[in-house]
Order: structure tokens, then C-alpha cells, then sequence
């Protein structure tokens, strides 16, 4: 499945807002357990929301997306995080799946990032495995390979088990890359932000 984070602007929201819906759904398809939240992050106000339905949370996505990026907390956070934090990989709870944000084109930072989207899609077809879900972002690529159910921290240990096997994934991408001479930012953090199917990209479209 390949969705759009660059918003059509010719969608109506009820469209904008199944399609959010449709990509909770996908990652979380039984819903988020009990005792969990789903963050929904506005950047340039720096503000948390968090959300126990996915319905809920796509709406308002959609709704303030408007006026700023918007971001959600690819892991599930514990209950009682203000609105002013994002939650560090400690207070994850649980994952979905594992993921990368994979960036193309020229960058100010000297990275030599595969040339066009084209070429992103060309590295993730090498691999063994292809995502579930592949999200266009504006500025390139974020990719998610579904697990067959929620991975549950039951412990300090299943968490930097699951840090652990994150940065592994991370680093085969990167060894993918090279192979074209080109680099991938490693997105291993438990409690990495992505973005939402629907959304506007405020800095891929500075008319908006």
C-alpha cells in the first residue's frame, strides 16, 4: 500500500480523513490496547495530543494539518505524558511494526541521499522483504513493515530487545544504500515521529 502525506488539495476532509483512518487501521488493526495512547504531534507549536481512538485522532490530524506539520508517535506511549512532551523510548510501550524514514534528493547537510523517490523505491525492492506500507512524505520515503501482531513491552528487557533488532533494521537499510553509493539517515529511535497519510508537508509546499 503507497499513500500521500502531500495533501490533495481537491480531497474532501471525509477522504482525507479515511485515508488517515485506513493507515491507523493497517498498523493497529485490533485497536490500541487499554492503558495506551496514540500521540498526534503539531511541530511548530510543539504540542502533544494524545488519542486511545485511531478515528479520533485522524480527524484531528487532518483538522490541524491545516496550519502546521503533523506527526504521530510511531510507538504507543503510557498514559499521563503532558501535552508538552513527546514521551521518550522509555515511556514506549509497544510498536507495530518496524520502520524507516528515508529521505531523497539534494540536502543542504551533504548527505548524498538517493537522487529521486524512484531510487528509494529501487533500494526497497533489494531487500528481503518488502513494506507493508510505504508512505510518500514530500521529501521522500517512510516505510513500514508490519509485525503479525503488536510487539508488547512486558519489560525493560522485550524494550531494548526491540531497540536493539530496530537499529539492526536500520542498519541493513544503510548497507542497502551503499550499494548504490548513496546514504539513509538511520530512524531508530522508539520514539521516532512520522508522518500522517492526508497531511500537509508545510515545508514541500511553502504555498500553503
Amino acid at each position: 500500500m503507497i499513500l500521500e502525506n502531500t495533501r490533495d488539495l481537491y480531497a474532501t476532509r471525509q477522504t482525507l480523513v479515511s485515508e488517515a483512518t485506513q493507515f491507523f487501521e493497517c498498523l493497529f488493526p485490533s485497536g490500541l490496547p487499554v492503558g495506551m495512547k496514540l500521540l498526534i504531534w503539531q511541530r511548530q507549536i510543539r504540542y502533544s495530543s494524545w488519542f486511545s481512538d485511531l478515528t479520533a485522532a485522524s480527524e484531528f490530524a487532518i483538522e490541524v494539518s491545516r496550519t502546521t506539520d503533523v506527526y504521530f508517535g510511531a510507538g504507543l506511549r503510557s498514559e499521563g505524558l503532558s501535552e508538552r512532551r513527546t514521551g521518550g523510548s522509555d515511556d514506549v510501550l509497544a510498536i507495530p511494526a518496524f520502520w524507516a524514514d528515508l529521505d531523497a534528493g539534494d540536502k543542504s547537510n551533504g548527505k548524498n541521499y538517493p537522487p529521486t523517490i524512484e531510487d528509494i523505491y529501487e533500494v526497497l525492492n533489494d531487500l528481503p522483504h518488502a513494506p507493508t506500507v510505504m508512505l510518500k512524505s514530500g521529501s521522500g520515503i517512510h516505510a513500514w513493515w508490519k509485525f503479525d501482531r503488536l510487539w508488547l513491552f512486558n519489560s525493560q528487557e522485550d524494550r531494548s530487545d526491540a531497540q536493539q533488532q530496530l537499529r539492526s533494521w536500520s542498519r541493513m537499510l544503510q548497507f542497502s544504500a551503499r550499494k548504490w553509493g548513496w546514504q539513509f539517515d538511520s530512524s531508530s529511535a522508539l520514539n521516532k515521529l512520522m508522518r500522517i497519510p492526508g497531511t500537509l508537508n508545510h515545508g514541500a509546499c511553502p504555498d500553503h
